[in-house]
């Protein structure tokens, strides 16, 4: 069976039936065809893949879920441990680490917030909707960078899980093996989809809050009387800054994934549940900056998009040709614009294999010039574009 369908050569002028049918179709052939698969449905594995979901089916009512769901993805060891980045990288204070956090984690978390809210609206996987900016081909290599950022937040994960199996388990289990379990357990969920994922993500966080409370009785007296820090200087703050930036934006390609299923007339409250995040120490540094960059890119391109090219409204996208190489984006505007952005980003990056000159002087600013200057540089490029292929 094949889910290579090509809007462009359907039959139904309505899009919404377009998609109902197609969706029906695609999903009877795969419910009936196979015992097994039979089964896998049964206990509520997804089996809709990259398929538009219709308006008929967005029928998920239980919006507290995505607060679940970014609550967990956040709230655990890995992130708490990228805290201890401020005075231990960057030589920042208790307090001016604190704020940094909050005051960045605020800003950094209203693309991704923003962009949950398309998924009702257009019933797309976030990648696929990116394909109205970047096209059909264009999006492979945002693809690629985000395929790359997920794998390396898996890695780091499963390191940090095993290692925590094996310290809870009083050494009687091996890193390797605690690695392992977590890594097959993350795969289970990850294969079941959405239900499962939501569902687990409910409870996921529980046992992590007893084990901060129990820490926070233990050794809660510490925080009261921090040690003496350095001034903080701009440089610091602005470094730190975009570690901090680099793990809540990269959350932008998959943003509108979690909220597919919901209704499209779900008012577009933004979740600012996605709260307090980072990672850990010289390679959590150096990986947290560098696909800040393109994030921040990709975020300008899709907002720019949205917001200037289509006006902000949803029905702008032809939700028909959303796999149609011919009628979508070349993805030229989007890609020169995230070049061109390079121009500046390499000055303004600050890493141990790199100082550029701009960073030297103001600190790492690179996802900032990433956003600033895609931004600027996607608008005329894509009207540019347009003159050649109408908007779809």
């Amino acid at each position: 069976m094949s889910y290579n369908v090509d809007f462009e050569t359907g039959t139904h002028p309505d899009v919404e039936k377009d998609l109902q049918s197609i969706s029906e179709r695609n999903h009877d052939d795969f419910q009936y065809s196979h015992p097994f698969k039979q089964k896998l449905l049964s206990w509520g594995v997804e089996a809709r893949g990259i398929l538009p979901v219709p308006p008929e089916l967005r029928t998920d009512t239980q919006y507290n879920q995505i607060f679940f769901i970014w609550l967990s993805a956040n709230f655990n060891i890995l992130s708490f441990s990228a805290g201890t980045l401020g005075p231990v990288v960057f030589g920042l204070g208790l307090r001016d680490t604190c704020l940094v956090i909050l005051f960045f984690n605020l800003v950094c978390s209203a693309l991704p917030a923003y962009l949950t809210t398309w998924g009702p609206k257009l019933g797309l996987r976030q990648m696929c909707q990116s394909r109205y900016s970047f096209g059909f081909f264009g999006v492979i290599i945002p693809s690629i960078f985000n395929l790359a950022s997920m794998c390396g937040f898996c890695i780091l994960n499963c390191i940090l899980g095993g290692q925590t199996l094996s310290s809870v388990s009083g050494g009687g289990l091996s890193w390797t093996v605690g690695i392992v379990i977590i890594s097959v357990i993350s795969l289970l969920v990850s294969f079941c989809g959405y239900k499962v994922l939501t569902w687990y993500e409910r409870l996921a966080w529980i046992p992590v809050l007893v084990v901060y409370v129990v820490a926070l009785g233990i050794g809660g007296k510490h925080l009261l009387n921090p040690p003496p820090a350095e001034p903080a200087s701009a440089i610091a703050i602005l470094s730190f800054a975009s570690t901090i930036a680099g793990f809540v934006i990269t959350y932008s390609p998959l943003a509108s994934d979690f909220t597919i299923y919901f209704p499209p007339e779900v008012d577009s409250i933004i979740p600012l549940s996605i709260v307090g995040s980072t990672k850990f120490y010289d390679t959590l540094t150096n990986f947290l900056g560098l696909i800040g960059y393109w994030a921040s890119a990709y975020g300008a391109v899709i907002l720019m998009e949205h917001l200037v090219i289509r006006r902000g409204r949803f029905d702008a996208y032809d939700l028909r040709y959303w796999n149609s190489p011919r009628k979508l984006p070349t993805g030229l505007a989007a890609l020169g614009a995230c070049a061109i952005a390079c121009a500046l980003i390499v000055p303004s990056m600050d890493q141990v294999w790199f100082l550029g000159p701009i960073a030297e002087k103001t600190g790492d600013i690179g996802f900032e010039m990433a956003f600033t200057v895609t931004a600027i540089a996607y608008v005329p490029l894509r009207y540019f574009e347009l003159r050649f292929r109408e908007l779809v």
